[in-house]
């Protein structure tokens, strides 16, 4: 093999729970240990909070911090790169705002995408159908002219409050869907062994990428709050807010902007003490997805670490059914209830 066989991967990846994240890390672990790239992961969580991208709900947003050293890393790894890979979790159709902002000419300039020969992307959603293929495509298309080589859609448990299930139930990754991972891998490894006879994946451009429906969900999931009985002021969720939507109040407890907050629910799932809640959307009595689950349904007693029943994981129509989930006076009516919409 010619050294052009071995090159550089890049991914760029927006995941808050981790589930968009294993699918980049399997994919980057085949094409590592078995063909010979070398493979880097920037996490796009980091640049989007450092650089202040997706505030006030715009996608273009003030205030910018553009020297900031996540970009400054981005910069430096995106100038040695052969090939990109570029994944995000979807939030109603589309990337999570901020995301786009990152491929901003303004942002990364051209000379950055000159040695780029090939990009590909990979998503996770819970519940729909959506273009997001065709649009990180049209992205990455507006800067470099790259060769596309397809994209990888992985159906994965949903982490966002108003879809996920009631306490006690945790809904199991689906092995198809795991499976889909491996061969997606290796078609790209096995096509770049012979680089110069790659013809390329065919993709619809998007003219207009309106991300006006991820601004109404606080209409469905309600306000975040804390309970002050549970919060430890660990700080957790003000770190981990892409979008500095938590700050640190008078009383040391956390506060939420409605004017910043994008409802992704990462604090929810990721609070050590889950003493954040969506009221409206009765987050106290669902379970939280802090991180990727990989316990099977049914195996064993069926029961993760937690002691949460592991249930297949339901069709979309089934996960839609639980934003008109509440939980009944009588607790165990309750869990029932839910696990029929499960």
């Amino acid at each position: 093999k010619s050294d052009f066989n071995f090159m550089k991967v890049l991914f760029i990846t927006y995941s808050l729970t981790g589930n968009t994240l294993f699918v980049a890390e399997s994919i980057g672990k085949i094409l590592k240990e078995q063909y010979g790239h070398t493979v880097t992961f920037i996490d796009a969580a980091n640049i989007i909070k450092s650089a202040k991208f997706g505030r006030t709900h715009k996608t273009v947003s003030e205030g910018r911090i553009l020297d900031c050293k996540e970009l400054q890393e981005l910069r430096t790894q995106l100038a040695q790169t052969d090939i990109l890979g570029v994944g995000c979790f979807v939030s109603c159709h589309l990337p999570e705002i901020g995301f786009e902002e990152i491929f901003d000419p303004n942002v990364l300039s051209s000379d950055l995408f000159t040695n780029l020969k090939f990009f590909f992307s990979y998503t996770t959603h819970g519940s729909v159908p959506h273009p997001v293929s065709d649009v990180l495509a049209t992205i990455i298309n507006r800067r470099s002219k790259a060769t596309y080589l397809g994209h990888l859609n992985v159906r994965a448990p949903e982490n966002v409050v108003l879809l996920q299930p009631p306490q006690g139930f945790h809904d199991a990754w689906d092995d198809n869907e795991i499976a889909r991972i491996e061969p997606f891998a290796k078609n790209i490894g096995e096509q770049l062994k012979n680089p110069g006879s790659i013809k390329g994946v065919e993709f619809k451009t998007i003219t207009n990428i309106d991300y006006s429906m991820q601004l109404t969900m606080d209409k469905f999931a309600g306000k975040a709050q804390v309970d002050q009985s549970k919060c430890k002021k660990c700080k957790t969720c003000v770190k981990l807010c892409p979008y500095d939507a938590i700050k640190i109040g008078s009383s040391g407890f956390p506060e939420f902007d409605a004017s910043i907050c994008l409802w992704c629910s990462r604090c929810y799932n990721k609070c050590p003490n889950e003493a954040i809640d969506f009221p409206k959307s009765y987050g106290a009595q669902r379970s939280k997805y802090p991180k990727p689950d990989f316990t099977k349904a049914g195996v064993g007693d069926g029961k993760n670490s937690k002691g949460e029943i592991m249930t297949p994981l339901p069709q979309p129509q089934e996960i839609f059914a639980r934003m008109q989930w509440k939980p009944c006076l009588n607790d165990y009516q309750g869990r029932q209830n839910c696990q029929r919409l499960t």
